[in-house]
This record gives structure tokens, C-alpha cells and sequence, in this order.
């Protein structure tokens, strides 16, 4: 499901006649260039190319060229697409799919255009490296060449880091290659540490956000794979560092929120897509390393996260920590710790009645910011009316639900709310709310404790088990 974001979402997946107007000639713009180099990608060089120059062309689509050619088109070389195909006419349409693609990427290489050089380049230097996979010479030739022409630029410009763990993964287990594989992995490791993975969220755009989900996933994803070779190598210290690092920087709420920065990147780097890399740290703690201690600061840490781990943290936390506090009162603890304190509300509801956190401290409060132009939201309502009435009756004096009705007007959210019948309490937005939480996007939804800190709920979750876990309702 997409969301409807604050800054231009461009819905470049779908075809282009869904967004023209019968009898209108479709507006020239990025849009328009990515669906129609979609639409001739597999099979027409000439054509594809022309749509690139025009995005390569202009500096503010820089963001659409991107993402159309390194998350989209980038795909067609990737070995375990072949897997897909299922008979000769599927077979023969991806050998043609594969010699387009190969063609537009060395096109590019010869164009007059820097700028299209620049994004074609690492994709040629991946792709010339898969062909040359038995030349040792041409690996080093042809690594060495990534190094000093990609990798000398900014790690995130055309996914260099990514195309470089690609690379990686192709030279890494031949013999010849070790000392140039290291050198390329540690490389990469100290471009993604020194990018945006600690800087504060509070006041954040959302192109901030999602560069910042971004080097945290691959420096992750990067020790990661350097904690495996330790295993492998029997080096349970070394292997512990690298794998506590790459807990340390797997997603967190914030960056789950910008799944879409990395959801590519999880396509391309692994066969069995892993969002995440806290369960390989816990599995060291429990079978290579014990330690008690580490091991419930890690199922803490992952629980916060994702609170279906909150079940195992329970079980744990009795078995093995029982003379301390009780369970309830160290996950609240928990909580209140690592989320921000929430500012405060006091808003009008559309059926008259005043809202307060302040006169509703000491209960769980989910705010769910939302629009009736909001395609997403709408989507989800019926399941949010539908918990709202299951939880009311029994969450009496522990738990609020009040939805904010954001760059709308009173009218259209009651004629909405009448039309469906539904029945959550509904408060129109100030000129404050959303700012003080630093809404990115709708439907966006907080759950304050109450203590008043709060945490953001990831999108594209399962928000119910989440608030409903994390509140114990």
C-alpha cells in the first residue's frame, strides 16, 4: 500500500493513461519519462534511452532518474530473475530483455552526457565483472576500476555501496581476490559509518530519513557479512563485534518507517530477503557466546522494535532475571526510555467534546494522523473503526484512541465519517500538531504511554498487533 507523503509521490508504477484525462494529452514531466522507459526498457534501446537523456537532463529529476534506473531497471541483470521464467516464450522474451539492457547501459557508457555516464557506470563495472567471473586479472582490472571511479564519490550517488557488495560477493570466495575483496568491503564499511547513520530524527526531512535509513541498512548489512566470514573462520570474537554492530544498526522504528529506502536494496543483495540482522546477534549470544545480560539487552532492543519478539522477552526475562521487577513494569520502563517526550494535545473533536493528553496522563494514547484525500488512510479505516469499538469497551481508563483529520475541512470529514458510519473520535488538525510530531507522511499514527513519551508505529506494519502488543491491551 502506498502512503501519501508531504513531498510530490510520484506513483511511477502504474501505467501512464491511469493518471491521464480522456481527450488530454498527457503533461511531459518525470513521471511521464519513468513509465514510458518502462514501457520500452525490454525491448527498445533507442526509445529507452531518449526518456533517460530527457531525466539526465534536467537536475530536479535526478531523484526519478535514480530511482528508475538503479531500482528498477538495474533488476534485469540479476541472476535469480532467471528463475522465473517458465517456458521458451518467457525464456526467449528475458534473452531479450537481457540484450536491451545490456545495450542501454553500454550506450549510456558512450553518451556525450556525464551525467549519464556517471549512473550507467557502476552497473556496467557489476555486470562486465559477473561476465569476467573466472578471469582473475580482468576482476582485479575491473574492481580497481570501481574503487577509483565509483567508490571515490558519494556511497549513496547511484548506490554505489550497493552495486559494491554486489561486486563483492561475486570476488570474495576466490583465493587470488581476498586482498582486494577485504580492501573493497572495508572500504565500503567506512563510507557507510561515516554517512548519516546518527544524526538526530526529530527535525528531519523525509529525503534526510531515507538516506539515513539507507547507510544504516547496508552498514548493517556490511557487518553482517563480515561477522559470517569470522564464523566461518572460527573467530567468535571478531564475529561478535561485526554482528553486534549490525543489530546495532539494523532498522529501527524510524527507519522502518522508510522501508522504501532500502526495499530494493534488500532485493538485490540477498536471496532470502532479510529486513534485519538482530536475530543473527541473539542467536550468537545463545549458542556461541553466552551471556545472560546480552541477551535480554538484545531481545529488549528487538522487542521495541518489533513487539512480536515481546512474547520471547517475557519468557526470558522470567526464566532468567525473576528476582528483579516484575515483567509489566520493566517493559513500560523500557518504553519510556527509548521514546520522546510527546508535546501536548488539546484539540476539539468534531462532534464538540475537548481533547487532552494532559487530562488523559496515565493512559495509553494512539494518535493517528489522516486525511479524507488520503487514499491510504481511507483504505485502512474500516479496520481502524473495527478496532477502535473492540478495544473501547474493555480498555476504560487505560487506553484512548483520537484520529487527526489533517489539511481538511470540518465539513468534508463529517460528511465522510456520516457516509461510512464509522465511529472513532475524530479532531481536526491545529497549525502545530503535525509539525510537533514531525508528521512525514498519512496515515502516520503515535502511541504516547502514560508517562507522555511516545514511539511512531511503523508503516506497512501490522499497526494493530503492534499497539496492542506494545500496550499490553
Amino acid at each position: 500500500m502506498n502512503r501519501c507523503l508531504l513531498t510530490p509521490f510520484l506513483l511511477f508504477l502504474l501505467p501512464w493513461k491511469s493518471f491521464a484525462q480522456p481527450g488530454k494529452l498527457p503533461v511531459a514531466g518525470p513521471s511521464f519519462y519513468f513509465n514510458k522507459f518502462q514501457e520500452f526498457n525490454d525491448t527498445n534501446a533507442d526509445s529507452s534511452l531518449f526518456y533517460l537523456r530527457l531525466l539526465a537532463g534536467n537536475p530536479a529529476y535526478s531523484e526519478t532518474l535514480q530511482d528508475v534506473f538503479h531500482n528498477v531497471f538495474a533488476q534485469t541483470f540479476l541472476k535469480k530473475m532467471a528463475k522465473d521464467v517458465k517456458d521458451s516464450a518467457e525464456t526467449e522474451a528475458y534473452k531479450q530483455r537481457l540484450r536491451t539492457g545490456y545495450t542501454i547501459v553500454h550506450r549510456m557508457m558512450a553518451d556525450t552526457s556525464q551525467v549519464l555516464i556517471a549512473t550507467a557506470r557502476p552497473v556496467y563495472l557489476w555486470t562486465r565483472v559477473m561476465e569476467q567471473s573466472g578471469n582473475t586479472d580482468e576482476l582485479i582490472r575491473l574492481t580497481t576500476e570501481f574503487r577509483r571511479t565509483v567508490l571515490n564519490a558519494n556511497v549513496y550517488l547511484n548506490r554505489a555501496g550497493r552495486y559494491a557488495l554486489l561486486i563483492y560477493d561475486v570476488i570474495h570466495t576466490k583465493a587470488p581476490l581476498r586482498n582486494i575483496s577485504a580492501q573493497l568491503i572495508q572500504e565500503v564499511c567506512q563510507k557507510l559509518k561515516a554517512g548519516p547513520i546518527a544524526f538526530s530524527k526529530d527535525s528531519a526531512t523525509r529525503t534526510q530519513l531515507r538516506s539515513r535509513a539507507w547507510h544504516r541498512y547496508l552498514y548493517a548489512y556490511t557487518n553482517y557479512l563480515l561477522g559470517k566470514e569470522a564464523l566461518s573462520k572460527m573467530n567468535s570474537r571478531e564475529a561478535g563485534q561485526y554482528l553486534r554492530t549490525a543489530f546495532a544498526y539494523s532498522p529501527d522504528l524510524t527507519d522502518n518507517n522508510n522501508f522504501s529506502a532500502f526495499f530494493y536494496d534488500l532485493h538485490f543483495l540477498m536471496e532470502e530477503e532479510k529486513r534485519g540482522f538482530e536475530k543473527d546477534y541473539l542467536d550468537y549470544l545463545k549458542n556461541v557466546s553466552p551471556d545472560k545480560k546480552k541477551t535480554l539487552e538484545t531481545l529488549l532492543a528487538m522487542a521495541l522494535i518489533n513487539p512480536e519478539y515481546k512474547t520471547e522477552l517475557r519468557s526470558y526475562y522470567v526464566n532468567h532475571f525473576s528476582g528483579r521487577e516484575d515483567f509489566s513494569s520493566y517493559w513500560l520502563k523500557a518504553v519510556n526510555t527509548s521514546g520522546k517526550t510527546a508535546p501536548a494535545i488539546s484539540l476539539k473533536t468534531t462532534g464538540g467534546s475537548a481533547f487532552s493528553s494532559v487530562e488523559n496522563k496515565g493512559k495509553w494514547i494512539l494518535l493517528d494522523f489522516w486525511g479524507t484525500w488520503c487514499v491510504p488512510c481511507r483504505a485502512e479505516h474500516p479496520e481502524l473503526d473495527s478496532f477502535y469499538t473492540s478495544v473501547k469497551p474493555v480498555t476504560a481508563g487505560k487506553f484512548e484512541l483520537i484520529t487527526i483529520a489533517c489539511r481538511d475541512t470540518e465539513d468534508k470529514v463529517t460528511a465522510y465519517m456520516n457516509q461510512f458510519h464509522y465511529s472513532f473520535p475524530v479532531a481536526m488538525a491545529d497549525q502545530q500538531i503535525e509539525s510537533a510530531f514531525n508528521v512525514q507522511g498519512y496515515p502516520t499514527k503515535i502511541l504516547i504511554t502514560p508517562q507522555g513519551r511516545y514511539v511512531l508505529v511503523p508503516f506497512g506494519s501490522d499497526w494493530v498487533d503492534f499497539v496492542k502488543k506494545y500496550a499490553d491491551l
